[in-house]
Order: structure tokens, then sequence, then C-alpha cells
């Protein structure tokens, strides 16, 4: 099968420089952000063996797994901003298609990425690391399809957590128009003929958790949404009594509906917090931070 990917040259020297030269985190991250915004436009789409994808790990390139609306398709953009734009556009109104493939961000881990290559042997892989080059515990991590699918914006998140989940690693469930870089000289490990991730058990779980929120979805009116705020224990109910095996996902649930609601980060986190502590046996203050504030 071939594997759609946009695809944009990035220009990362002023980036490698900074690393190389230990700049501090402000200037990095002033430095990424202008990558991504100049890599907005521009965007070209082509199909290859999945093989042959991890050119753009360890190139100074833009991508992603979907195709995205050309300039010339009317895609949506900023037009002062980029007045000869050309191309396809990176923006989620523009993202079309199917993909065949997901790229997982691996951020906070433990186990190196040379390891993980060893741990994810029976499945076809590349793994890069991101921009620090002497990091193994940061990287990226693409993974073929069995075949193509087509996830929308509310889905996606969940079915890329559920691939994750499945293949034992924490990441950053990130839109689908999410900018990925590639960094020039990156070593790629990769498999290429072991067996594809089939997305269908993830697809289910995507849709049942979307499901799950949607049961919990209100309409109020802001003197309602403060009374209900002011009452969690009934208001978030679900969460304080959910059965063993769904309280992860009715915490998550609890705070998309403490979102709906109005409440501040602050409420959310203690509520979180709160719903931990009426557990048997809660976990600790870290795990929570770690597992569930880190959503809000």
């Amino acid at each position: 099968m071939q594997h759609g990917i946009s695809y944009l040259a990035v220009k990362n020297d002023a980036l490698h420089l900074a690393i190389e030269r230990g700049a501090s985190s402000d200037y990095i991250a002033s430095l990424k952000q202008q990558i991504a915004f100049e890599a907005t436009v521009g965007y070209e789409y082509t199909e290859k063996p999945f093989s042959e994808l991890s050119g753009v790990l360890c190139n100074d390139y833009a991508f992603n797994p979907f195709r995205y609306k050309t300039v010339e398709e009317g895609a949506v953009y900023n037009k002062e901003a980029f007045p000869n734009a050309t191309g396809g556009v990176r923006r989620k109104e523009n993202v079309v298609g199917k993909c065949t493939w997901v790229c997982l961000d691996i951020d906070e881990t433990t186990i190196k990425d040379e390891e993980y290559h060893e741990i994810l042997n029976s499945t076809n892989h590349h793994i890069a690391r991101t921009s620090n080059p002497d990091n193994p515990y940061k990287y990226r991590v693409m993974l073929p399809l069995t075949h193509p699918v087509d996830v929308d914006n509310e889905h996606w998140k969940f079915f890329i957590g559920s691939i994750a989940k499945s293949i034992m690693c924490k990441i950053d469930r990130l839109p689908k128009s999410q900018l990925m870089i590639g960094y020039k000289g990156r070593q790629v490990y990769s498999t290429t003929n072991g067996k594809d991730i089939d997305p269908t058990p993830h697809l289910n779980v995507a849709k049942m958790e979307v499901a799950k929120l949607n049961e919990y979805k209100i309409a109020t009116t802001p003197g309602e949404a403060s009374k209900l705020l002011a009452q969690p224990y009934s208001t978030f109910d679900f969460a304080f009594n959910a059965a063993v095996g769904n309280r992860w996902a009715s915490s998550h649930a609890a705070i998309h509906k403490a979102r709906e609601l109005g409440a501040s980060p602050e409420y959310i986190e203690e509520l979180m917090y709160k719903i931990n502590d009426f557990l048997d046996v809660p976990k600790s203050r870290e795990t929570v931070k770690a597992t569930l504030i880190s959503a809000i």
C-alpha cells in the first residue's frame, strides 16, 4: 500500500545552532515558533511506500499524514500574512481525505529510542529523535496502518491515544493538523518487514470515548452553570462513583464537562484531586498531576 504524506522543506539551521550552543529554552522556543509560522503554506503531497517515509525524519522537513487543501482549491488561510501563498495550507479546516499512518510524539518516557525500537521489533515503524539530537528520551514514532481511515477531529485524539496505549507509550494527543518537524542528520531506527497497526479496534475505542463525552454534554445558563459547579459531588457524580476500569475516561469526561460549565483551570485541577481522593485507594498527587492535570 502507498502512504500519503504532506511535506515542506523548512529552515532549521538557526535552531540546530542554538541547541548546539546551549541557548536558553525561551530562545529555542521562539525559533520553533518562527519555523511553525513559516511552515504554514506551500505543502506538497505525494504517496510512497512506508519504507521511504523515514526521509522526513532525518532531514529538515515539516510533514503530516493528511493531505492539505491547496490555495488553488480554496484553502482557508491568512491572505495578509501569506499574500503569495501556493500549495497546501496547514490548518485544521484544510485537512482532507484519509490517512494510512500515524506519527506519535514521545516526550515523557524512561525508554530510550533505540530500546523502544527493539520493543517494537515485530511492528513496522520509524523512530527518530526530535530537536535535541542528544536526548534519547524525546522522539517520534511513525506507524503504518493496515488500511486507510477517515477520522474526524473529535475522534482523532482518542484514536491516536488508543494506539499509543496499545504499544505502551505516553503521548501528547495532538490534533490532526499538527505540525511535525524532522531534523537533518537524525538516525532513524526502522522495521519494515513486520506487521502494520490495525486501526479498527482503536476507531471503536474513539467512538466509545466520544459517546461518553456526548452523554455528559449539557446546555445551561451562566447562573445554572455556577450552581452546578458549586455542587461538584452531584454534578460530577459519574466520575466520583465511576466503576473500576472506567475511572480514567470518566475523569476526562469530568474535565470536559467542567470546561463546558465555564470552570477555571484551578477549579478543574482541584476537582481532579477531589475525585482521586474519593477513591478507595487514591493515586499519589504526582500521578494525578502527570495523568490528568496535564490534560487541563
